[in-house]
C-alpha cells in the first residue's frame, strides 16, 4: 500500500449509515504487479477496506454477486480474477 498524507485536514468521508470519519491519505493499493487500485482514502475509523464496484469496472473488471459469493472477472476475457464470500453481511475478497 502505498498511501501519501492529506493536504487538508478537513476532508472526511460519510458511511452508508451517517456517520463521517476523518481522511487520514490518499494513495494506491498494489494487488499484483500489474494491477493496482488508485485513488484510495485512508479513513481514520474505517475498520474495513471498503471498495467501489465502479472503481472495479474502470480497472477491467466485471463484478457477479450472489447470495453467498462474489466473483470478478476480467470484462474483456472473462477469465476470474478473484472470488469473495459472505462474512457478517459483507462482500470479502482477499486480494493476495
Amino acid at each position: 500500500m502505498d498511501i501519501k498524507p492529506q493536504l487538508s485536514n478537513d476532508t472526511c468521508v460519510q458511511f452508508g449509515d451517517a456517520p463521517t470519519s476523518k481522511v487520514l491519505g490518499l494513495g494506491k493499493v498494489i494487488i499484483s504487479l500489474d494491477t493496482t487500485i488508485g485513488n484510495v482514502l485512508l479513513a481514520e475509523t474505517c475498520a474495513f477496506n471498503l471498495l467501489s464496484v465502479h472503481q472495479l469496472a474502470k480497472m477491467g473488471l466485471c463484478t457477479f454477486f450472489d447470495v453467498d459469493m462474489v466473483t470478478l472477472m476480467w470484462s474483456k476475457t472473462l477469465k476470474v480474477a478473484f472470488v469473495g464470500h459472505v462474512e457478517n453481511g459483507m462482500y470479502v475478497v482477499d486480494f493476495s
